[in-house]
């Protein structure tokens, strides 16, 4: 076996090493196989493997230490009565330095899964972004602009690829967009030296050929910074890490107290110090192991699946508004011309509501007068006359405020 072969051997095993970490989307299936307790403890044998592969020299040189310490209490100790580790001391130094390895192995936790969050929440928010600037593009754009729709939809899915090449190395833009965006866009974008500002320029240009109402363009522009923004963001995470001398000294601290281990298990546990120590070793590692991973979270989301469900989506938007750009929705039609409704028997109708109205007015101002004391029989009139009169403006007004609330959609869609 040369040395390119196991070199490929030993990339196949950190690879599955780092398969445990991978992040995937969670179905109710899934969610039901992880809230069983019996799968949860079970035994894995076979992922338990993988995951020592990660660290296992750490655990070899562990394991040697252990044997180390008992060949001395065992064989050098007698024969050339070395001194011999007391057990108290031991305890006494470990008690000391356990407790401020544990406030290092939390905080570093603690950091690493806060930055896996945030970014978790900056993926939900690009997909939430396209989702909402696909549907207003279809919606908003008028129908002989069809084909901005279709680039709108067309860089609003790309840009979640455009993501996934900023903050991941086996992003390979030039294969994920080729069935998605004309060649003619896709050869322009892998020419750009900053393809996120390139996308976000793209979109800025679609959206300012658009014929849309100002406001419609603000808020459509508004997703477009925001996706820069996201953008930002994806790469402040991935640019910037925990700093490096907190996460060195963290290893080095573990690694000391690993190896001074086997001397606080030997008075107590004898020739079975060694595997107790391995055992330790292994699930302290495991818990520095776990911040490690986290602290870099994009190779841990699923990028990909958001990607394609992001593409899958927008091209549903797409055919649920038809191939005319309409939506299919029932009731979106305005009703057909006929002949104007006439007021019922029972006063119905804008007629009969007038009436009504009108009578219900006057019926309330004539017992008003009724009650109020007058000097003169002129100054009642007058009274009443002002009191018809409020009424009729009161009609006018209520008829005025009907007609501007009335919704704009029947225009657009006729």
């Amino acid at each position: 076996m040369n040395g390119s072969d196991r070199s490929a051997i030993w990339e196949a095993l950190a690879s599955k090493h780092e398969s445990l970490f991978a992040d995937r989307v969670m179905d109710e299936a899934a969610w039901v196989r992880h809230r069983t307790a019996a799968r949860r403890h079970r035994p894995q044998p076979g992922k338990l493997a993988s995951v020592m592969l990660g660290y296992w020299s750490v655990l070899l040189c562990v394991a040697l230490l252990g044997v180390a310490v008992g060949v001395y209490n065992t064989t050098l100790v007698p024969l050339l009565h070395w001194p011999m580790a007391r057990l108290e001391a031991v305890q006494a130094i470990f008690g000391a330095v356990t407790f401020a390895l544990t406030l290092l192995l939390v905080f570093k936790t603690n950091s690493s899964y806060a930055r896996w969050w945030e970014a978790r929440k900056d993926v939900g928010q690009l997909v939430s972004l396209a989702h909402n600037l696909a549907r207003q593009g279809v919606a908003y754009f008028p129908a002989d602009q069809a084909h901005l729709v279709a680039a709108l939809c067309r860089w609003t899915a790309a840009a979640m690829w455009v993501t996934k090449a900023l903050v991941r190395a086996d992003a390979d833009l030039a294969a994920e967009l080729a069935g998605l965006l004309l060649p003619g866009e896709l050869d322009w974008l892998l020419a750009a030296p900053h393809k996120q500002l390139a996308l976000g320029q793209a979109l800025s240009s679609i959206v300012a050929e658009a014929r849309v109402d100002p406001m419609v363009r603000m808020a459509l522009d508004d997703n477009v910074r925001l996706y820069t923004f996201e953008f930002g963001a994806c790469g402040r995470i991935f640019n910037t890490a925990i700093p490096f001398c907190y996460t060195r000294h963290t290893s080095r601290f573990l690694t000391a107290y690993l190896a001074l281990l086997p001397l606080l298990l030997w008075p107590m546990a004898g020739w079975a110090s060694p595997a107790l120590a391995v055992a330790i070793a292994f699930l302290l590692l495991g818990v520095e192991n776990i911040g490690a991973f986290l602290e870099e979270p994009f190779h841990v989301i699923a990028f990909d699946t958001f990607c394609v469900a992001v593409q899958r989506d927008i091209a549903n938007i797409q055919r649920m508004h038809g191939a005319a750009g309409a939506p299919v929705v029932d009731g979106l039609a305005p009703p057909a011309a006929g002949p104007p409704a006439q007021p019922d028997s029972a006063g119905g109708g804008e007629a009969g509501r007038r009436a009504s109205l009108q009578e219900a007015q006057a019926r309330d101002t004539r017992r008003s007068l009724q009650l109020s004391v007058a000097p003169d029989g002129g100054a009642s009139l007058a009274g009443s006359a002002a009191c018809l009169l409020s009424v009729e403006q009161l009609v006018a007004a209520q008829d005025a405020q009907q007609q501007q609330q009335q919704p704009p959609w029947h225009q657009r869609w006729s």
